[in-house]
């Protein structure tokens, strides 16, 4: 398309140029964009569009091409709403328009992090430019993580600023206009793209109407909207469902922490390629790589050697500059020397002073707690009945312990005295409390724990920690209620044991209430799956002991278990809903008159209703340290 410009100064509009095609501007009449000045060479330069991005080539003019008012030579990428200068002639380069694009100037202040004595960062000072993709790049305990969990607001720098469009950045500030994209998922596996979007957009973008379509297309998930992560994606296509989330709350600055490791050759390509394609269209990012050859996508490359930056600048000069006919070399070449010697060949260039306007973010309003429970619960229940095995499991664990148990006591004896029937169905409330402990305990000891990543990203956004436990906290307690209604129905029917059926249930309801928040509280406490699970068979065979059902409990024995074991009072309660009076497995009936059996009911069930509570606190605070 020929083009005569009335004017010096107008846009070239390229969101609409595929990939391959190329644009020559020049005096001569073949040119695509023609300027018929006698300063403008035939052929003066040459824009190239390729799939890593959009750039400029000067065809060696006579006067020469300058970028953003700066002279280059040979290629150069170009961004959105670069001005390119001819002579008399300036063009503002168009790249497609989306919100999810917008960047940001970052700039390091002389930043230092210390840990005890430890100094991670030194005195790290550099500014990236609105859409400038920058690589960090450095040996293995060089500071690169560090610098961006400062950058993201994870951590605090111990001195020095961040400043973004040239105004300080507390970390509430980066964290709300940074978006984080670790090395691991960040999406619910049982969720779909779709479905991990719009659940961000209801528990943290107040505000925010983005298309789930149009983020997914941005991402090059075109198609995937309605598949489950954990059926059909690769790891590629989970990691994009990450970063369509980020998108969502239109971050400015865009941090990458090893997002492409463990992914194969093909998709870790892929990956660049699409965050070149985000810089490319404004968005500001930095992003940690172990694979040099994927380096030359980048703008700059801020190399870091023990916490220290011994080189920020261009792949073409970090080559020169360290001597190297390839970005492949660059770790064997910093080895081969300390970080003195590199800091001492570091001259950085000042750089020219840029306006310190901020544009102050796209706003995004976090839902409050009682907001975000429901969009909570939601999640968790499609999640629970996704998990058809589990679930199904978790049911039939309640039909088994049922049996079990009516093997063990078999039908009721006719022929059995009084004290006999009595102390048999002492023996199978026990049985029951032992049930409902179990049931819950298991149900919800892994839940907090499995997500202690994913719940740390999300605590960037502002997590309600007591809507978020206590949705699991509903969510769980409906298969463990029906798992105990299997059990208590089968026990009843085949037993024959006289206890009051809505007294017993209801107790037993509240007992796996307990067991449930005791379960979420070890969770949020334990780092690992492993030593959840652990703990676990411990605790319960510490509740069995201080139960009182085993052996009578006596002494020091009866007061740690009546200040410390819910357990304990689950089976007093349990007694007492036995038609006949309470008495212990091992001891005779004792007949005495049915008022204490009434004025020590509500003790129990106040005391278990106290337990309950404290567990919810525990776990709360738990869940809360995660997500802080």
């Amino acid at each position: 398309m020929k083009n005569n410009p009335p004017t010096s100064s107008f846009s070239l509009d390229l969101s609409g140029v595929k990939p391959g095609e190329t644009i020559t501007v020049g005096r001569d009449e073949h040119c695509d964009i023609v300027l018929p000045d006698p300063d403008v060479s035939s052929e003066h330069l040459k824009i190239v569009v390729k799939e890593d991005g959009v750039f400029i080539r000067d065809m060696q003019s006579r006067h020469g091409v300058m970028v953003n008012h700066k002279t280059f030579s040979g290629l150069r990428r170009l961004n959105r709403n670069d001005v390119v200068s001819l002579p008399k002639h300036d063009f503002v380069i168009r790249l497609p328009e989306n919100p999810c694009f917008c960047g940001c100037r970052l700039s390091l202040d002389r930043v230092s992090v210390q840990f005890g004595e430890k100094e991670i960062l030194k005195n790290i000072s550099m500014t990236v430019m609105p859409g400038e993709f920058v690589g960090v790049v450095g040996p293995s305990g060089c500071g690169k993580s560090t610098l961006i969990k400062v950058l993201t607001g994870a951590i605090s720098a111990t001195s020095g600023s961040v400043k973004l469009n040239g105004k300080a950045a507390d970390n509430d500030t980066l964290r709300h206009r940074t978006g984080y994209l670790p090395q691991s998922v960040i999406v619910h596996d049982r969720l779909t793209p779709a479905e991990s979007i719009d659940d961000a957009r209801r528990l943290f973008a107040s505000g925010i109407e983005a298309d789930v379509d149009t983020l997914l297309e941005v991402v090059g998930l075109s198609g995937t909207a309605g598949r489950q992560l954990n059926a059909t994606l690769s790891g590629g296509q989970q990691k994009r469902a990450g970063l369509a989330q980020e998108l969502l709350f239109m971050p400015e600055l865009l941090c990458l922490d090893e997002v492409t490791s463990g992914l194969d050759p093909q998709s870790e390509r892929d990956l660049m390629l699409l965050f070149r394609g985000l810089s490319n269209q404004g968005k500001t990012l930095l992003c940690i790589t172990h694979y040099p050859e994927r380096l030359v996508l980048c703008d700059k490359l801020v190399v870091l050697m023990q916490g220290r930056l011994v080189f920020f600048g261009t792949p073409a000069e970090t080559m020169k500059h360290f001597g190297i006919d390839s970005l492949e070399n660059l770790y064997s070449r910093l080895n081969a020397y300390d970080s003195e010697f590199w800091l001492e060949r570091y001259r950085p260039v000042p750089e020219d002073p840029v306006s310190s306007d901020d544009a102050g973010g796209v706003a995004v309003g976090r839902h409050g707690a009682w907001r975000q429970f429901p969009a909570f619960a939601a999640r968790y229940f499609r999640i629970m009945f996704r998990s058809r095995a589990e679930l199904i499991f978790n049911l039939l664990q309640g039909v088994l312990i049922g049996l079990l148990i009516g093997f063990c006591f078999g039908g009721r004896p006719d022929d059995a005295g009084a004290g006999e029937l009595l102390s048999r169905d002492t023996k199978l409330v026990f049985s029951l409390v032992l049930a409902a402990i179990w049931t819950g305990t298991t149900a919800s000891i892994r839940e907090i724990v499995k997500e202690r990543v994913l719940l740390g990203h999300e605590g960037r956004r502002g997590i309600s920690s007591v809507s978020c436990f206590m949705a699991k906290m509903s969510v769980l307690l409906l298969p463990a209620l029906i798992c105990i209604l299997i059990v208590g129905a089968i026990v009843k029917a085949w037993t024959g044991i006289q206890a009051g059926g809505v007294e017993i249930f209801g107790l037993l309801a509240l007992t796996s209430a307990a067991s449930v928040a005791l379960g979420l509280l070890l969770s949020a406490w334990c780092s690992t799956q492993e030593k959840a699970l652990s703990i676990l068979p411990v605790v319960i065979i510490g509740l069995i002991m201080f139960s009182g059902g085993i052996q009578e409990l006596k002494g020091s024995g009866a007061a740690l278990a009546r200040g410390g074991c819910y357990a304990y009072w689950a089976y007093e309660a349990a007694r007492n809903t036995l038609d006949s009076e309470p008495v212990s497995a091992y001891e005779k009936p004792v007949v005495s008159g049915m008022h204490n059996k009434r004025e020590k009911t509500p003790l129990c069930l106040w005391m278990l209703i106290g337990h309950c509570c404290i567990f919810v606190a525990g776990g709360v605070y738990g869940l809360r340290r995660i997500t802080r």
